[in-house]
This record gives C-alpha cells, sequence and structure tokens, in this order.
C-alpha cells in the first residue's frame, strides 16, 4: 500500500544516507508526487526521485539509484544544498 511504500524507502534512505526521513519526504512529494513509475516527459526523468541517471525500475533499484546519487552529489543533486 501506498503507507508501506513510503514508510519503506523513507526509511531506506534515511538509514543509509543520514538525511532524515521527513527531507526525502519533502523531495519525493515535490519530484512525483510518490508516484513510483512516473516519467517526466521533457527530461526524460524517472520514478519516485525524478533521476535523470535511470529510465526505469523497481522502486528498490530507483533507491539504490538515488542512494548512489546522494553519494555522489549530495543534496545537489535535487537542487537542495
Amino acid at each position: 500500500t501506498g503507507s508501506n511504500l513510503k514508510s519503506y524507502v523513507l526509511s531506506q534512505m534515511e538509514s543509509r544516507t543520514g538525511v532524515s526521513a521527513s527531507t526525502w519526504n519533502t523531495i519525493i512529494t515535490r519530484e512525483s508526487n510518490w508516484q513510483p513509475y512516473v516519467v517526466n516527459s521533457t527530461s526524460g526523468a524517472y520514478g519516485l526521485f525524478q533521476n535523470i541517471h535511470i529510465s526505469g525500475g523497481s522502486v528498490q533499484q530507483q533507491i539504490d539509484a538515488a542512494v548512489n546519487l546522494y553519494h555522489a552529489q549530495g543534496m545537489q543533486a535535487w537542487a537542495l544544498y
């Protein structure tokens, strides 16, 4: 369900990045409104985090890609400094 998805994603992101769940909730709400398979027709950005480095994948793959992106670019990847 939606609440299970939300709690799973937020706990994974918080534990794997050290960034608060509330910050990730704000980012995901802004980027995709919690629609895991949404594609931005202009940029091609995909999924919960609107990642331009992936074009598909499961929620777990999106989490892994977002964690990798965070470790590479920090919050700059989502225009937060």
